[in-house]
């Protein structure tokens, strides 16, 4: 077999699913189980590289229906080396401030503006940061969230 080489964080394949029956979301009922099928990708040094699924779109529960929720999504790629992206989900266009702390909670950056409903994101440079467990909080009128990232090899 021949390797293809691929941006790092790069989508292999894409899956759309028709809603059959509702009541459940699919980030609830579709993962990755390792003890059924280890989910491995490898790097151009043929080390083992976690694989991770992510539920970006968000979309009513009827044909024409705008129902978008908030969210902040999970940073990408996390853990990360100096740069990652943190992405996020508005039900409509807003100020909105996504800061990264440390865990003695001393804020490390924040980005401020306006931004327009539905799926959005922001690139961190945290090249100057000791290794380690961060937060990311994602502040709007609708409220604030909050997810853990792991900053690892500064």
């Amino acid at each position: 077999a021949t390797g293809v080489a691929l941006e790092e964080a790069s989508p292999v394949f894409r899956l759309k699913f028709n809603v059959l029956q509702s009541g459940g979301k699919l980030s609830d009922a579709l993962y990755l189980d390792d003890a059924v099928l280890p989910g491995l990708a490898y790097t151009s040094a043929l080390a083992e590289s976690g694989l991770q699924l992510a539920f970006y779109e968000l979309t009513g529960t009827s044909p024409g229906s705008a129902a978008i929720e908030y969210r902040l999504l999970q940073n990408t790629p996390n853990p990360f080396v100096d740069k990652t992206r943190i992405g996020f989900v508005l039900p409509g266009g807003c100020e909105a401030s996504l800061r990264v702390y440390d865990v003695s909670g001393r804020l490390l950056q924040e980005h401020k503006g306006w931004y327009p409903a539905g799926r959005n994101s922001v690139d961190f440079d945290l090249n100057k940061v000791a290794s380690g467990f961060l937060y990311y909080e994602l502040t709007t009128a609708w409220g604030v969230l909050t997810k853990k990232m792991i900053l690892s090899g500064n």
